[in-house]
This record gives C-alpha cells, sequence and structure tokens, in this order.
C-alpha cells in the first residue's frame, strides 16, 4: 500500500460540472484538507485498426504537457481518470505515469458504497512531476 493511495482522495460528484479537485496526503500539512484542481479524462479510447501505434499514450502527453503550459491559466494540478477496471487498461494508464487513488479494489468499492461491481478504478497524474518546483 502506498502513502499516496492511502491518503488521496477526490471530490467525487456526479457531473463534470461537480468535480471540484482532489486532495492528496503529500501536500503541507496546512493545505492537507484543501482541494485541488484537477482535469478529468472523461473516456480515451483508440480503434483496434490504431492500437499500437502509441496513439493513447501520445495524447495523454499532449493532455499533460497542454496543462502545465504557461499561457494555460487553467491552474490544474492532477489529471485524473475513471479507468475501466481491467488489467490491460490499468497498466496502460500506470504506463502513462498515473497511480491509483485507493490502494486495493475493496478500499474504492466501500468508498462508493454503492451495491456494484466496482468496473472502474479512479487514477491520477500528479502535474507537478512535470514541472521544475
Amino acid at each position: 500500500m502506498s502513502y499516496l493511495s492511502e491518503n488521496c482522495k477526490f471530490s467525487i460528484l456526479r457531473s463534470s460540472e461537480d468535480i471540484k479537485g482532489f486532495s492528496c496526503g503529500d501536500t503541507p500539512h496546512q493545505k492537507s484538507l484543501k482541494d485541488y484542481p484537477a482535469v478529468l479524462i472523461g473516456r480515451l479510447g483508440v480503434s483496434e485498426k490504431y492500437k499500437g501505434l502509441h496513439i493513447g499514450s501520445d495524447t495523454i502527453e499532449f493532455i499533460k504537457y497542454w496543462f502545465i503550459d504557461p499561457f494555460n491559466k487553467t491552474g490544474c494540478r492532477f489529471v485524473i481518470v475513471d479507468a475501466y477496471n481491467s488489467p490491460q487498461t490499468i497498466s496502460f494508464y500506470i504506463n502513462n505515469g498515473f497511480k491509483v487513488v485507493f490502494s486495493s479494489e475493496e478500499q474504492e468499492y466501500r468508498h462508493i458504497k454503492e451495491a456494484i461491481a466496482l468496473k472502474t478504478r479512479l487514477m491520477y497524474f500528479d502535474l507537478f512531476s512535470l514541472t521544475k518546483l
């Protein structure tokens, strides 16, 4: 279990307008209860015809750098995705630098508090890792 997985959370609501941000345990103590802005990748898919050409990874890389560009005034700290809960999809996002928010499916399942199968996993990428602090 990673420290980040145990100490990070999203403000999860039902529409994109309601997503407030992301709170993470590695932020300064005085700011640990505040939310941080995030951009959500709603769904990312690549046609079977084009799989293996790095189109998905290139798209994610573009999104990451677009949100740290000095002319981008969104102020986003994180890129988040609610990835399909399959080994191939989770592996794709991990290979692109994302981390799971919850350290286990059971922990995430308890968080959503619904009696449904866990079809997706919440993942994040910290844009600060691309900048010089």
